[in-house]
């Protein structure tokens, strides 16, 4: 989740998951078939994730059932009254939930405010899930909590004016180093991030980073998920470690997350990111075959951090286990 009004928070699925497939990423496209690849903007970079309701879902009163099996749940406006909670600007908006600017009406603090927009069981658990996570977590790098409300349902939480990282002005770098050090406290605190990338770290006008969305956030030590199928897809394709591109959740720990972290560097180095491809299948094979290439589109960043960009690209690597 954005707090910055430019990202989408929630994007529509990109894929269908790997175990209703049955295709791994290294045969979704044969390489006679594919379309020469080209760089991908860190801007396109979406996330995939597969939300099914096994038991299905009644339409309630006020709602719709959509395609996917969720109720869409109403709409909000600029006005809305949730909980203590005035809508303000609705700054991010996907397939599956809103982020709004709200102040709170007794006190007066801004916040930012997460929405579900579709209702399942399993989309309830995912979002209390976050919210239990992020509650855990108390670092000056970290948007922090400060409700969780079940009825209606929505996470307020820290409103961070800011732009995402790649789109920084300061010394990216150094507010990099600030986002390791926040995903690092999560790992000391049991959270797995798994969608680490420069949309998910926001920087404000003094250059103070903030890690944003632990949506998929799960425990370091689950080592089976109750919430998510072997197979399923569960981050952004161009950011994905290799595990998660196979869909093997039960190999991801903090590695995973340290993968994240060093393709959101090879981003900021190169303007891109690590691995082109026409379709999100594309990129996954591309994920889990191969080495990205050194981050050399831009020549005056890899001038000025030489060191970084020889090991950028030790970070991203294709072994899952590297």
């Amino acid at each position: 989740m954005t707090t910055s009004g430019e990202e989408d928070p929630f994007p529509e699925p990109l894929a269908p998951s790997m175990a209703q497939t049955g295709l791994s990423p290294a045969r979704a496209s044969s390489p006679g078939s594919a379309t020469p690849p080209s760089t991908t903007p860190v801007d396109q970079a979406s996330p995939t994730r597969v939300m099914v309701d096994p038991a299905g879902t009644r339409t309630q009163p006020g709602t719709a059932a959509t395609s996917t099996g969720l109720t869409a749940l109403p709409r909000c406006e600029p006005g809305t009254v949730l909980g203590d909670y005035l809508l303000a600007e609705r700054i991010g908006k996907g397939g599956m939930g809103e982020v709004w600017k709200a102040v709170h009406r007794r006190l007066g603090r801004t916040v930012a405010i997460k929405l579900m927009l579709h209702h399942s069981s399993e989309a309830r658990n995912r979002f209390e899930r976050e919210a239990r996570l992020a509650s855990t977590l108390d670092h000056p790098h970290i948007a922090k909590l400060f409700e969780y409300s079940q009825e209606p349902c929505f996470i307020a939480m820290q409103y961070v004016e800011g732009v995402p990282l790649h789109k920084a002005t300061g010394d990216r770098i150094r507010a990099l180093r600030d986002a390791a050090l926040a995903v690092h406290h999560a790992h000391q605190r049991g959270v797995l991030h798994r969608d680490l990338k420069p949309d998910n770290v926001l920087v404000d006008a003094q250059g103070q980073a903030f890690v944003l969305d632990f949506g998929l956030a799960r425990p370091v030590t689950e080592s089976g998920e109750a919430l998510t199928v072997t197979g399923e897809l569960i981050g952004t394709p161009t950011f994905m470690a290799p595990e998660q591109a196979l869909g093997e959740t039960t190999r991801m720990d903090a590695r995973t997350d340290v993968y994240g972290l060093g393709a959101t560097l090879y981003a900021v180095l190169s303007g891109h990111s690590p691995f082109p491809g026409p379709s999100t299948w594309a990129v996954l094979r591309h994920v889990v075959e191969d080495d990205p290439p050194p981050p050399g589109s831009r020549p005056s960043a890899c001038a000025r951090w030489p060191r970084t960009a020889t090991t950028v690209t030790r970070a991203p690597r294709s072994s899952p286990r590297s």
